[in-house]
């Protein structure tokens, strides 16, 4: 029976998950959340949990006595050695593009945060997909299949088809808009960067980007949507989006890259709506370390992943790359771009930014849907420490204001005073709610 026991505690991702937050933050039951664990630590934790799997090994009994690492259970053992683990899974990957520390590059006392919400249902799902209707056979762009891999092309036959000009004209206009309420950050959806067209200049469109943002004499970082590129050399299948930042920003001189443009793949595939694409080449998350923050990336569905959230939250993992001041690295922003018809990303990325201690830019490309219970949220949503901006400027104006949002773009403005003092504040605030409502979201939202 007790074997049984232990085996009914395995390995949820909603339990893995809240145990390694609560190891991580209070596993030592002296640290903080502003401290970093070292190598010394990690081996000690290890062999603590070692030794009480040992001796449940020996005795078959959950309820151990507590000369046994001052009372560890089981459980906790069990889920501590695979929170472990993970970390091996994800490791963080900063590429430095500045010189400055975080946000001291920036010549005003604010920063501005753009969303391109497109508002888009242009995408026609797989053959043989359970809720494939009529009209996906018709949309600009469908998932196709290729021997294992399904992925998004130009549909011949699409009504109204696909046009690269209007494609592009449409966006750049968004991109100005941005570009001259003085935007530092903007962000486009998943599937915004134009799709793959044979015989046609693929460049065209990031080059547009670069002219536009290198105009402007303040540091500008660009996440230009994404898209599908197909190897039929390799058969491979890759879901890249463009991260395009100006000269005002990168002042880091590199041997690669000298055009200011960086490849970032997705790493989860969307498989529940047709995504088969290849397994990545590396398993490191990469995040941006610049004058105007450390910005992650993560594409659609790959904040859903607790393993991939882990290596954005464990303070070790941020030291990897070292520090600009000494203090243990923090991310200051999450861009989600995505497509999604469903509203579970929304709260994902709301829970994402409570557990980072960190603000969160959600821009889905798709439209607003009705499923079959609930409408999904806004498209494009901008969340602080766990709330909504909106929200959170209710209960204090001084975090800056939204000043533009019209016509598919949204454009908020924050103090950079303010999220430094909040990222303080949030630190001395106990996770654990947040614990109780990951855990809950899951259970509910798993299929």
């Amino acid at each position: 029976m007790a074997l049984e026991q232990l085996l009914k505690l395995q390995l949820s991702s909603a339990a893995l998950f809240s145990y390694h937050l609560l190891n991580k933050y209070y596993g030592g039951r002296k640290m903080s959340l502003g401290d970093t664990v070292d190598k010394r630590a990690n081996q000690s934790i290890y062999w603590n949990a070692h030794r009480v799997l040992d001796e449940f090994s020996r005795t078959g009994n959950l309820k151990l006595p507590e000369t046994i690492d001052d009372g560890l259970t089981v459980e906790q053992s069990a889920l501590r050695i695979i929170a472990l683990c993970a970390d091996d899974t994800y490791r963080l990957d900063p590429k430095k593009l500045s010189a400055f520390p975080r946000q001291d590059g920036l010549a005003d006392e604010e920063i501005t945060i753009a969303g391109i919400a497109m508002g888009r249902h242009d995408i026609g799902l797989p053959d043989g997909h359970k809720k494939l209707k009529q009209d996906d056979k018709i949309k600009p762009l469908r998932f196709e299949t290729v021997k294992r891999l399904t992925f998004t092309s130009i549909n011949e036959e699409g009504n109204p088809p696909y046009k690269k000009t209007e494609w592009e004209s449409e966006r750049l206009a968004h991109l100005e808009t941005c570009l001259d309420n003085g935007a530092n950050i903007i962000c486009l959806g998943e599937f915004d960067f134009p799709p793959v067209q044979h015989g046609v200049d693929h460049a065209s469109f990031e080059k547009a980007i670069l002219e536009k943002i290198n105009a402007r004499d303040y540091p500008v970082f660009v996440v230009a949507g994404s898209r599908h590129e197909y190897n039929k050399d390799d058969e491979t299948c890759v879901n890249v989006a463009r991260i395009i930042v100006n000269r005002n920003l990168k002042d880091v001189v590199t041997s690669r890259e000298l055009n200011n443009v960086f490849l970032h793949n997705k790493i989860v595939p969307a498989t529940k709506v047709g995504e088969i694409i290849s397994p990545p080449n590396s398993i490191d998350v990469k995040y941006y370390d610049t004058k105007i923050g450390r910005i992650a990336v993560l594409i659609c569905v790959d904040a859903y992943n607790p393993t991939l959230m882990f290596s954005l939250i464990d303070p070790q993992l941020y030291k990897r790359g070292g520090t600009l001041r000494g203090e243990p690295d923090q991310l200051d922003f999450i861009l989600v771009p995505a497509y999604n018809f469903s509203p579970k990303l929304y709260y994902s990325c709301q829970v994402l930014s409570l557990l980072c201690r960190c603000t969160v830019l959600l821009v889905d490309a798709c439209c607003q849907w009705t499923g079959a219970t609930e409408l999904k949220c806004l498209e494009a949503e901008l969340f602080f420490n766990g709330r909504s901006f909106s929200d959170r400027r209710k209960d204090n104006d001084e975090l800056g204001e939204k000043i533009y949002e019209e016509d598919k773009v949204h454009i908020w403005q924050l103090k950079k005073n303010f999220l430094r003092a909040a990222e303080a504040e949030m630190r001395s605030v106990s996770p654990m709610p947040a614990f109780d409502a990951l855990r809950n979201f899951l259970r509910d939202t798993r299929d």
